[in-house]
């Protein structure tokens, strides 16, 4: 009978912890409210009674934030040693500062959170490899960025952004770029300084042409400007002996610079 109750509570905490689970099937004001409230009363309810083993990787992953405010000491350690999360909110838009605490995390995915600022907490963050911060209003590049030196992959995009800081020239390991529809009017100069980046995506902006600095990218094996105003490609996109795979659909290019440009680049795959 103990191990049956056990499994039930388990099993009834885990739906609770399943936003997308079959009883929160939409996302109106009145079903996220009931998953507020029954989500209170599950951590309420693990704090008094103890945090399940089963669930305690989950709760890291996805909860890390609402153990610290409901202080499940159980859950501690686990989440000082974790490398990657996907958090849940305690407050909507709110990143905590405690983040900073989390000094062994590689990867941290905050997509579609709401956030309008990072706090300089998390360049504490050393480790961390990857950062997705895409579908917030942030409306500037945030310093506190620039100085996770470790950094191989940052995503941003969905709302207007401020021009990229020459401080970006600090994440000497970044390989992997997206700035998607910030809004961005002129090939962002600074980023030619990225000596080691091997994807560059700028889709979806109102950028014209590709400097010439672009040569600097030796490394760079992707490079998506779809759904840009693009009408020249400068030569010395030729000496990008690496690229693969060159993305202009949504361009204004002639049909005569796209020829030119598959001589520029013969072993690179061109899309147009």
């Amino acid at each position: 009978m103990r191990l049956f109750n056990r499994k039930s509570r388990v099993e009834k905490i885990s739906l609770v912890l399943d936003r997308d689970s079959s009883i929160y099937d939409d996302y109106e004001e009145k079903t996220n409210k009931k998953w507020q409230k029954d989500l209170d009363k599950v951590f309420k309810g693990m704090k008094k009674n103890g945090t399940p083993d089963e669930l305690k990787e989950f709760l890291a992953y996805r909860y890390p934030f609402h153990c610290w405010e409901y202080g499940l000491e159980d859950m501690k350690e686990i989440i000082w040693n974790v490398k990657e999360i996907t958090p849940y909110l305690t407050k909507s838009g709110h990143i905590p500062t405690r983040i900073g605490e989390l000094i062994n995390l590689e990867a941290l995915d905050l997509a579609y959170r709401s956030i309008d600022t990072v706090p300089e907490e998390i360049s504490k963050l050393q480790n961390l490899k990857t950062l997705i911060l895409g579908g917030n209003p942030i409306n500037y590049f945030p310093d506190s960025i620039t100085k996770l030196t470790n950094l191989e992959e940052l995503l941003m995009g969905g709302f207007h952004l401020e021009e990229v800081p020459e401080t970006i020239k600090n994440l000497k390991n970044l390989k992997t770029l997206h700035l998607i529809n910030v809004g961005y009017e002129s090939f962002p100069n600074a980023i030619t300084c990225l000596e080691n980046l091997r994807e560059l995506d700028l889709m979806g902006n109102k950028i014209t042409e590709i400097p010439s600095t672009i040569e600097k990218l030796i490394k760079l094996r992707e490079l998506s400007l779809i759904r840009n105003p693009i009408k020249r490609v400068p030569t010395e996109i030729k000496h990008l002996k690496e690229l693969n795979h060159l993305y202009l659909k949504g361009t204004n290019l002639s049909d005569t610079v796209k020829s030119h440009i598959k001589k520029l680049l013969p072993n690179a795959i061109t899309t147009f």
